[in-house]
């Protein structure tokens, strides 16, 4: 059976689903408009409730000696054709990986799930849809871990449910879906107490930096600012790296 070696134990994660994830993230970190701390970040946070970054450039805002012509959108900057050539080849392996998962007895919840996350995923693409579309990408990721569980990989699954969840948060910050956040966040405990508990051999530097991080952008959602929010965010998705990068080391 697929998943399983012949004593019993669980064997190496299929190529496929390293490479769906890999495909996934690269579409995610495509659609980031603009990076935590920049001047554009600053600018749009403290414009008044601009944060959203959907594509929709600030009204009235030109670009300083471009001759008065307007600064081009997020959605402009980004390859919208590259990245719906990435969403087909998801769709192959995904094709390549499906029977794999089914054989291997993967919960028909996640897989319908994925499968529904991928569609969306592709026609907000074709809409050319950023936030859509990158939301649809971590959703989709979210369902990996459930993969994952079946496999001996290298890293918890769970560290990269932390991931999105994380993601998730700024997500739904950037939507001003705060009560959103607020979920997110109080699910991550449960799914961090497995990571640490799961993470064996992790630097106690790594997993504290983590651990801060969570607090950290718990009290940034509370105090409902969204500029720390997402700088916060970005924090814990470099700790999480960290600690990511130092279990794979172990291996």
């Amino acid at each position: 059976m697929p998943g399983k070696t012949q004593a019993g134990q669980k064997s190496e994660p299929p190529g496929e689903l390293t490479q769906i994830q890999s495909g996934l993230e690269q579409i995610y970190a495509a659609l980031k408009p603009l990076q935590p701390g920049t001047a554009e970040q600053m600018q749009r946070s403290q414009g008044g409730g601009q944060g959203g970054g959907r594509g929709k450039q600030q009204g009235g805002q030109k670009e300083g000696g471009q001759g008065g012509k307007s600064a081009p959108s997020p959605s402009e900057q980004i390859d919208w054709a590259k990245l719906h050539q990435q969403s087909v080849r998801l769709h192959e392996q995904w094709n390549a990986f499906e029977p794999n998962a089914m054989k291997s007895g993967a919960n028909p919840d996640a897989i319908t799930g994925f499968e529904g996350q991928l569609n969306i995923l592709s026609n907000k693409l074709a809409e050319r849809d950023r936030y859509g579309s990158q939301l649809a990408a971590n959703n989709a990721a979210s369902f990996l871990p459930d993969f994952m569980e079946l496999y001996d990989g290298k890293a918890p699954p769970d560290l990269l449910r932390l991931r999105c969840l994380a993601r998730d948060v700024a997500l739904r910050v950037e939507a001003d879906d705060w009560a959103g956040a607020e979920r997110d966040l109080g699910a991550m405990p449960a799914v961090w107490s497995r990571v640490r508990t799961e993470a064996k051999g992790a630097k106690e530097s790594d997993t504290s930096k983590i651990q801060y991080a969570i607090t950290d952008l718990r009290d940034s959602v509370r105090a409902r600012d969204k500029f720390v929010v997402m700088l916060k965010e970005d924090i814990l998705e470099k700790n999480i790296d960290v600690l990511n990068k130092s279990l794979q080391r172990q291996f």
